[in-house]
């Protein structure tokens, strides 16, 4: 992770050194990382340039007249768990830090990671994000309760969530299977008195939460619903990767 302060100018003075060494700390410490002893940068000159300039041309925030953009395209093998799912996740919930626009996917996570990190920090797997009183979704995932044994719960697609693909192929696999689908900011009391409750992301699909601050959900295991759920969308998943395995094969 890369912390940088901006002098503003291409030319640094000893002087400075102390305190925008202060202001690296302080950003250090507020992201819990380890920041180095008082005394390196004035033994190290050249770790104080690296740490401190992006460039040696002037500070600009606006975007340039010219540019080309890059697209960079990496795969990863995800060693998840598959105890989990039979097992269900525990989640705690925290306040929602986050900038307004969320709806935007940026490299910026900044609160995500560390909401993530305070979930693992306490022996939970995800952190609910609270903003006014509701639940918006998870550091990495979207929240979803169930009321009743038709009646599914998630936050409106707005500014407040990143909505995701798996959220928009699961709202239309459970309408097609005649699930009562409401899309309106749910509390933490309300997640709390769930029938069920789970979590959903791209990497993870469905996932069982079993447990919401220490409170046992679904009697602390993965739900019947829930379990419906999860077959319905492998099913839905495992059809379409036969139809695109088919058409690569055509092409």
């Amino acid at each position: 992770m890369f912390i940088g302060i901006d002098l503003g100018t291409s030319s640094i003075k000893t002087i400075l050194i102390d305190e925008n060494q202060k202001t690296l700390g302080f950003a250090s410490e507020s992201i819990e990382l380890l920041t180095p002893k008082a005394g390196f940068y004035e033994q190290n000159p050249e770790a104080w340039f690296n740490a401190t300039l992006r460039c040696f041309e002037k500070l600009k925030n606006e975007f340039p007249k010219q540019y080309k953009p890059t697209t960079i395209i990496f795969t990863k093998n995800l060693n998840v768990d598959k105890k989990i799912y039979k097992k269900g996740v525990k989640i705690i919930t925290i306040p929602d830090l986050r900038w307004l626009r969320r709806d935007i996917k940026t490299t910026s996570l900044l609160p995500n990671v560390l909401s993530k990190q305070i979930a693992i920090e306490k022996n939970a797997f995800e952190s609910w994000l609270i903003d006014n009183g509701n639940i918006t979704e998870g550091s990495a995932s979207n929240a979803w309760i169930i009321k009743s044994s038709n009646t599914i719960i998630t936050h409106p697609a707005n500014t407040k969530i990143l909505k995701g693909v798996t959220r928009d192929t699961i709202i239309k696999i459970l309408k097609k299977n005649n699930f009562n689908v409401i899309e309106k900011p749910f509390n933490l009391i309300e997640a709390k008195n769930a029938k069920e409750a789970f979590l959903t992301s791209s990497t993870l699909s469905i996932l069982p939460v079993v447990k919401i601050d220490n409170y046992n959900i679904s009697n602390g295991k993965p739900g019947d619903i829930t379990k419906k759920i999860m077959y319905l969308y492998n099913n839905y998943i495992n059809k379409n990767n036969n139809s695109l395995t088919k058409e690569l094969k055509i092409a």
